[in-house]
């Protein structure tokens, strides 16, 4: 795109910065150029300075409106037509396609069109991924109690029954939270994030599971199916989050596997409450752990 001044103080396309043209008072009668597309707002030839706006008014009172009510009934943008009044002429066929304003005219329409195009965004480092995923890490770990409760508290009793636990139940196809500190301590971030990774995935599956199982047992409990959803959803962005770590750091990602396997549908109501205190409770023991591990990598990736 080039931007000259015209006029009887300028040599013709002469270099023009932004900031002069906005800044420093304008020489006798000047005109701009632009050769670029045709933006949406400007008809070719049209001179939008005083004169001109008086001469365009009046085109626009005669044809305006109904153009505007053709080109929207066909779905089209609205381009003002170039006017029949011969003193508003087009460019000659000579002249490469422009625009021409007056300094009459607003210039906030040129404004947008001689901004330059954004750079493209550098690349996020590995601080800070690790830094957004334990903030979200941090917030999940604030619901997950919440969760557990309202999961509870819907399923009569036992599980509604105060004090109710039952660390002794597990699900296969799904891996345990539990680890010792000094295995914990020794894990590469390899291994860290694909541990993590493979539990969120797990638990994203178990958490649409249970949620369909809820949509039938407790189908008025509009409260613990969006807690459920949300859950899910969570789970999602976490293990959405540990990929872009481990594709920053170079490391590679575990392929996903569908770690429900064979679903048996016709388990009992009390089975299916019981697969779902499982996933409820390991969704919280999983997020307390990754806050752990996260917060383990920011230590070590210092934003």
């Amino acid at each position: 795109m080039q931007l000259g001044l015209h006029g009887p103080a300028c040599q013709p396309w002469q270099p023009l910065a932004l900031e002069t043209l906005f800044r420093t008072p304008p020489p006798p009668n000047p005109t701009f150029s632009w050769d670029g597309p045709w933006p949406c707002c400007v008809t070719p030839g049209l001179n939008l300075g005083p004169r001109g706006a008086e001469q365009g008014a009046a085109s626009w009172e005669e044809t305006g409106s109904q153009d505007v009510r053709s080109r929207r009934e066909k779905g089209g943008p609205f381009v003002p037509p170039p006017p029949d009044n011969p003193s508003l002429p087009l460019f000659p066929a000579s002249q490469p396609p422009g625009f021409k304003v007056e300094f009459g005219g607003s210039p906030l329409c040129l404004l947008t069109l001689l901004l330059p195009p954004l750079s493209p965004a550098a690349p996020i480092s590995p601080a800070d991924l690790i830094s957004q995923a334990y903030s979200l890490a941090l917030y999940m770990q604030k619901n997950t109690s919440m969760l557990l409760q309202t999961y509870l508290l819907h399923q009569g009793s036992p599980f509604s029954d105060p004090g109710f636990s039952a660390p002794e139940l597990q699900l296969s196809s799904l891996p345990s939270a539990a680890i010792s500190f000094k295995t914990w301590h020794a894990l590469e971030d390899g291994e860290r994030l694909g541990h993590a990774q493979e539990a969120f995935l797990a638990l994203s599956q178990h958490l649409q599971l249970v949620g369909d199982d809820q949509t039938d047992l407790n189908p008025g409990s509009p409260i613990l199916l969006a807690q459920l959803g949300d859950a899910r959803l969570r789970a999602q962005g976490l293990l959405g989050n540990m990929a872009a770590i481990m594709t920053a750091l170079g490391l590679p990602i575990p392929p996903e596997e569908d770690t429900l396997g064979l679903v048996p549908f016709g388990a009992s109501a009390f089975e299916r409450k019981c697969r779902g205190y499982i996933v409820t409770r390991e969704y919280g023991h999983w997020t307390d752990r990754a806050v752990r591990d996260l917060a383990l990598l920011k230590a070590k990736y210092p934003v």
